[in-house]
């Protein structure tokens, strides 16, 4: 929905709106009918996840069921191990990884090589939105 690509606009830089625009994509999907509903409405939920984590609010009530965004929330709590363990598993199960999961495995580990490596990732996946995660990070550094 409209409201969904508003949100996933202001998922780094302001919570409020971001959050604003998801829950009002997410109002849309209360009772969704088809497949492909079902599937954006998860997609929502994630996106909220993320995008709670990334501000870190209400992050002990949280329970994401999307594995990456477990591990992000692992290290937003300081469970590095935890988290890096996760992504072991999703890189053995898968046999690869996201972008996104390498920057979360180089936050667990905070290994600025492997950050450098998720900001290659995602600059080749043409993701320059989501490249401004390892950027900021590796501007800190």
């Amino acid at each position: 929905t409209a409201y969904c690509i508003m949100g996933e606009t202001y998922i780094l830089s302001d919570y409020e709106l971001s959050k604003y625009y998801l829950d009002k994509g997410l109002q849309l999907m209360v009772a969704p009918t088809n497949k492909k509903m079902f599937k954006k409405k998860q997609m929502i939920q994630t996106t909220l996840d993320f995008l709670n984590i990334h501000f870190e609010r209400d992050l002990d009530d949280m329970k994401p069921k999307n594995p990456a965004e477990l591990a992000y929330l692992y290290v937003k709590k300081g469970m590095n191990q935890q988290a890096d363990n996760l992504i072991e598993e999703i890189k053995r199960e898968n046999g690869f990884v996201t972008p996104l999961q390498v920057f979360i495995q180089a936050l667990a580990r905070e290994n600025m090589i492997l950050m450098r490596d998720a900001l290659l990732a995602f600059e080749r996946n043409n993701d320059l939105f989501y490249a401004e995660l390892p950027k900021n990070v590796l501007k800190l550094k």
